[in-house]
């Protein structure tokens, strides 16, 4: 029994040492964006609101050394004068008025809450980014590369994807009627095509698509691979 207690109690302590102390908590208002490129180990945590702001939460590092800034329309997020990320944790919650693309690389993660409605969107994941969004836009331009990671759902009048060098595209629940992909170099590709369908696949490149287009072009080289599922 007092073994079970000192246990637990140990536990609790180291508990509390992981945990604690949130080290810095900042809020920020920022110029009118209508995209976001996120680099670097962040989390960023997107919704639609009235106006653009951030709030950032930091493990082990100065919120000082989040940097935010917006240029041409854009919003970067990353972390100032770090070699390595070590044990530090940054989130940052993001509020936009309205959102046209979204990229993550260097192992950032985006999560979007609220459904995305755009006319044209543009999605971008490489060096282990991911991304994970709700879209509703006419056409959706995706492309991943190196390790990152697409994950979409929504929808889509025409959609054209591109996945080189182990990057990976799951559009599955994302409904698209005109389809183009290219997947190269082990890149993965999840789709929907209604309509018609453009696809290529080479050099261990894997295209998995579902729907009954009327139309379909399919081309495969050095080992690629294209499926319905």
């Amino acid at each position: 029994m007092l073994r079970t207690s000192i246990f637990y109690i140990v536990l609790l302590a180291a508990s509390l040492m992981y945990f604690s102390p949130l080290q810095a908590q900042d809020e920020r208002g920022l110029s009118p964006f209508e995209a976001v490129s996120v680099t670097g180990g962040i989390e960023v945590i997107m919704e639609q609101g009235e106006e653009e702001k951030a709030r950032i939460e930091a493990w082990g590092i100065d919120e000082e050394k989040v940097d935010l800034f917006v240029r041409d329309g854009g919003l970067r997020i990353q972390l100032l004068n770090l070699s390595k990320i070590g044990d530090r944790q940054v989130k940052v919650y993001l509020t936009y008025k309205k959102l046209e693309g979204v990229k993550a690389s260097a192992g950032a993660r985006v999560y979007g809450r609220d459904l995305i409605q755009s006319e044209r969107f543009i999605v971008k994941a490489s060096s282990g980014g991911f991304v994970n969004l709700e879209v509703e836009t006419n056409t959706l331009d995706a492309r991943v590369g190196e390790g990152g990671v697409i994950e979409i759902s929504g929808s889509t009048d025409s959609l054209e994807v591109n996945a080189s060098t182990g990057g990976r595209y799951d559009g599955y629940d994302m409904d698209a009627n005109r389809s183009y992909a290219r997947a190269s170099t082990g890149g993965e590709i999840t789709l929907v095509a209604n309509e018609s369908l453009d696809a290529s696949a080479n050099t261990g490149g894997s295209i998995n698509y579902r729907g009954e287009p009327d139309v379909k072009n399919t081309r495969t080289l050095f080992s690629g691979g294209i499926h319905k599922l």
